[in-house]
């Protein structure tokens, strides 16, 4: 494929990527209109998560936050994209996605007791009956 080609697919898959992004969440619609950040949970390369509270239902959530415009949009695109087809009791579930100018907000379920992987690192390997008990 010459260079030309590429350039034309990566534009295209580029913008499909950002006119899906766009439609998942109302332009209009900010986080405080929902949500109050409480604290930071974690911060990575490419995102912070924010521990916070949906007010409507007053229930704790973490907001995955996202800045647009970078080299990992697609990542954003894709991680919102696999959240949509997951549904299993022992996987987060994502439930809003809010597009901004500026942020990708993925509001999500909070895990109150942390995750499988930090409890492996911090306890070491897990007996069976205690994995039964996460796992059943």
């Amino acid at each position: 494929m010459d260079i030309m080609k590429k350039l034309t697919k990566k534009t295209s898959e580029k913008v499909k990527m950002q006119q899906d992004l766009k439609a998942s969440a109302s332009e209009e619609e900010t986080l405080s209109d929902h949500y109050v950040i409480l604290r930071t949970l974690g911060k990575g390369n490419f995102a912070e998560v924010k521990l916070a509270y949906h007010l409507p239902t007053e229930v704790q959530v973490a907001i995955k936050v996202l800045p647009n415009g970078t080299k990992n949009d697609f990542g954003t695109k894709t991680e919102i994209d696999i959240f949509k087809m997951l549904n299993h009791p022992y996987i987060i579930k994502l439930f809003h996605v809010i597009n901004t100018k500026d942020y990708t907000y993925l509001v999500m379920e909070h895990a109150a007791r942390g995750d499988l992987v930090s409890r492996i690192e911090t306890v070491g390997r897990l007996q069976e009956e205690q994995a039964q008990h996460i796992f059943t």
